[in-house]
């Protein structure tokens, strides 16, 4: 990932394509996206700026909780469309969402760092909300079926032979 600061009016830094927030030149190609991207990612100021402004929009409040009546601090903002998966998506305000430590743990599945069921539910709606269509690839992915398809596309093409 490359995180570069550039003046106001954008110019071209490296050829990779871009997205310019504020004064910050973000590149959106993460085919190489590793777990120090990520890191670094986390711990630059562009995220702690939209985590602030997540949080504070939210009122500091869990919005899952606040669904079923409940009203519990927000500690982490979780992001809908999985960072790995979706790095276009990662600063936008419509994919961030504040939650509890306890709503986090059950949007998630990590054993095998991918989405549960209701984290795959809350994307489902958030990509209709806006006008985002979803493949099965991208359902495969986020749930982590791509290697049970794979072992089964074996299994089968051996039972055949």
């Amino acid at each position: 990932m490359i995180v570069k600061i550039i003046c106001c009016t954008p110019r071209i830094v490296d050829k990779a394509p871009a997205q310019v927030v504020g004064a910050f030149l973000l590149r959106v190609n993460m085919s190489d996206y590793t777990y120090t991207d990520k890191r670094k990612f986390y711990n630059s100021g562009v995220w702690s700026y939209a985590r602030n402004r997540v949080l504070r929009r939210d009122a500091f409040l869990c919005q899952m909780s606040k669904r079923y009546g409940k009203f519990r601090p927000a500690k982490v903002v979780h992001h809908i469309f999985p960072l790995e998966y979706y790095p276009e998506y990662r600063l936008k305000e419509w994919n961030l969402i504040s939650l509890s430590v306890e709503w986090h743990e059950k949007l998630h599945d990590r054993t095998g760092h991918r989405l549960s069921y209701e984290g795959w539910r809350l994307l489902e709606k958030t990509a209709a909300k806006n006008k985002i269509t979803l493949t099965r690839e991208d359902k495969a992915k986020c749930l982590g079926l791509v290697d049970k398809i794979c072992d089964r596309q074996e299994t089968q093409a051996v039972a055949a032979e």
